[in-house]
């Protein structure tokens, strides 16, 4: 959280500063969020999303090899915005993106409330694009984003915090491919713990407390230290997002 334009307060940042923190640790995936004042001091001969562009690729946003990253950047005195995707996200996480700036982003700040809207438009990002990617989930439809629920903030949040919690709690409400009862149950296993310098892996077995049904699959555990000197995997942005103005 890189609060420049100086509108959070204490306890706000900290809570989105965990928040992004928390999802890097989760997926890998690593979520900026930049105020400013005004683009006019940096650049003011560039358009906002080139600014934005230019501000991803140097701070390199993301893992390199993925190309994951994701830039939240708000000019308060400009009044505008954009969210910058990393080269991974195809064109249709676009529109994913549109969603989040002008139903999450957008309503506090035109009423002044920026740190409520930074924690709203934070938190929905995370649920409706990061965490979805992380997933290799398909990209939302259309029809979804027009007909997402006005709760989903508030299930961003709890998608966020407790991700793996709701994931496998979720597993209780499926039936079993073999007996066909619901119930089934999840349980994680460390294989190889991470290092500063390597990733680890994990196991997680669903399983089916009614009979003897068993699935086993990995899952990569995160380094503890990133490639770049400067915080950051390296990652690049392929110019898709969506801008808002208010």
């Amino acid at each position: 959280m890189n609060d420049f334009a100086e509108v959070m307060d204490e306890a706000s940042e900290a809570r989105v500063t965990a928040q992004l923190d928390s999802l890097r640790k989760e997926t890998g995936i690593e979520f900026a969020v930049l105020t400013l004042r005004t683009q006019a001091e940096f650049t003011p001969e560039m358009t906002l999303e080139a600014f934005a562009q230019g501000v991803f690729d140097h701070w390199g946003i993301g893992d390199k090899e993925r190309n994951d990253g994701i830039l939240a950047l708000v000019l308060v005195d400009d009044r505008e915005m954009r969210i910058e995707l990393g080269l991974g996200y195809a064109g249709q996480w676009d529109r994913a993106a549109e969603r989040v700036v002008d139903d999450f982003f957008l309503p506090d700040f035109r009423r002044g409330d920026y740190q409520a809207g930074i924690e709203a438009g934070v938190q929905e990002a995370i649920s409706s694009i990061a965490l979805p990617f992380a997933d290799r989930a398909d990209p939302p439809s259309a029809a979804w984003a027009d007909k997402a629920p006005p709760y989903s903030v508030m299930l961003g949040m709890l998608a966020f915090i407790f991700r793996r919690f709701l994931s496998d709690q979720a597993a209780r409400l499926r039936k079993c491919p073999s007996c066909g009862r619901c119930g089934l149950r999840v349980r994680r296993e460390t294989i190889k713990a991470a290092s500063r310098s390597a990733t680890g892996q994990g196991e997680r077995t669903t399983y089916c407390p009614h009979c003897d049904w068993r699935d086993r699959d990995t899952f990569v555990i995160p380094s503890q230290r990133s490639s770049s000197s400067n915080g950051f995997g390296g990652g690049r942005s392929g110019g898709g997002g969506a801008s808002g103005r208010w």
